[in-house]
């Protein structure tokens, strides 16, 4: 055993190929599909009215799964180890590596037991549905009976290089290059995934920034952070940015942030909006093509034009390549939201400065709609 002792014991042996399997606890447990597993019940062979000890060890290649609930898809590799102390969650479990298990699975299939502690963890290259986002790349799925320091059955995902994104067809806001940990358990889930920001699919849009995925009230993951957005050849614009997807497998994605300053110029000449709310929708338009129209209203002054000239007004950074006209609510914050509205289908990039005064040192200034 691991602690150093040894017992005899009576094992039965089970090997078998492309079978279903269940493993945990119910609400938290784990569903297999296309499994080749490699078991042995192992139990202790006592005297008189000495209670047995029982210790469960499993290999196992998978094909398909869903753990607390939530599907594995696009499997490259899902292999699953098990080496249980049944009898007590911290008693000593088997040794294999002291004598490894080769137990035949089919003519041609085998695996070999050689865990030498004890472990309870499905290894996957591949992805998991969470709500509106998935999660991709490898990662590591650790079960643990009244894990997490509570009486909750948990699993804990750790990763360390990682995607998660809500998709839209090809379209995707989410983040690269994550890493962190989730814990699924029977009554709660909890943890944070957090890497580079990331927008994929959009001509002309990037982001720079730190974006990190948490559980919604759902139970999904919701993906939100702090970056820039970049839109090519116009400028950027910086703030604390969130995603939603509307349902069906083509539904648009609704950007929106608060606390938006834009850049818009040049060589550090040119406009910057501060304390905006900009509203962002994300679709494909009828010739298939990913299009975006986007709306950010603050506070406008003048950049890199020295105490000559200066700007006080409200400006607006509105673009729109959808070729539709658009009037969309989206929330920027908890309590908050702002109406992305364009009652044309014309292509606009622009700011619009309205109600403002552009004053020039020595001559004077001009008050009114400007642009």
């Amino acid at each position: 055993l691991s602690d150093g002792t040894t017992v005899k014991t009576d094992q039965l042996i089970v090997g078998g190929a492309g079978i279903n399997a269940a493993v945990g606890a119910s609400g938290v447990g784990a569903n297999l599909t296309n499994v080749d597993v490699a078991m042995v019940l192992s139990t202790e062979v006592v005297t008189g009215n000495a209670t047995a000890r029982r210790w469960l060890s499993s290999q196992a290649l998978v094909g398909g799964a869903s753990v607390s609930g939530y599907a594995l898809a696009d499997i490259k590799s899902a292999s699953l180890e098990i080496n249980r102390n049944l009898s007590s969650d911290t008693g000593p479990v088997v040794d294999w590596s002291k004598g490894a298990k080769t137990v035949t699975l089919s003519a041609s299939k085998s695996a070999v037991l050689n865990d030498a502690a004890q472990t309870f963890h499905l290894a996957v290259d591949g992805s998991i549905a969470m709500g509106p986002a998935k999660l991709g790349g490898a990662f590591d799925l650790r079960y643990q009976p009244n894990g997490a320091g509570t009486t909750d059955d948990t699993w804990t995902l750790s990763a360390s290089s990682v995607r998660v994104g809500v998709a839209s067809g090809t379209m995707e806001v989410g983040l690269q290059e994550g890493a962190g940990t989730l814990v699924l358990g029977q009554t709660s889930r909890s943890g944070t995934i957090s890497g580079k920001a990331l927008i994929a699919g959009v001509d002309g849009l990037s982001f720079s920034g730190v974006f990190a995925a948490t559980f919604d009230a759902q139970g999904g993951l919701s993906v939100a952070g702090t970056a820039a957005l970049g839109v090519s050849g116009f400028g950027s614009l910086s703030g604390d940015f969130s995603v939603v997807k509307e349902s069906g497998a083509n539904g648009r994605l609704l950007v929106g942030a608060s606390n938006v300053d834009a850049s818009l110029g040049s060589s550090g000449v040119g406009v910057k909006v501060t304390g905006a709310s900009l509203g962002m929708v994300l679709t494909r338009n009828a010739a298939g093509q990913n299009v975006y129209a986007l709306q950010a209203a603050g506070s406008a002054a003048l950049q890199g034009m020295g105490n000559d000239v200066s700007l006080s007004a409200t400006g607006t950074v509105r673009i729109n390549n959808l070729g539709a006209t658009v009037d969309q609510v989206i929330q920027t914050g908890l309590n908050s939201t702002v109406r992305l509205q364009f009652a044309s289908a014309a292509q606009v990039q622009e700011l619009s400065v309205t109600s403002g005064t552009l004053t020039v040192s020595g001559l004077g200034s001009l008050s009114g709609a400007l642009a």
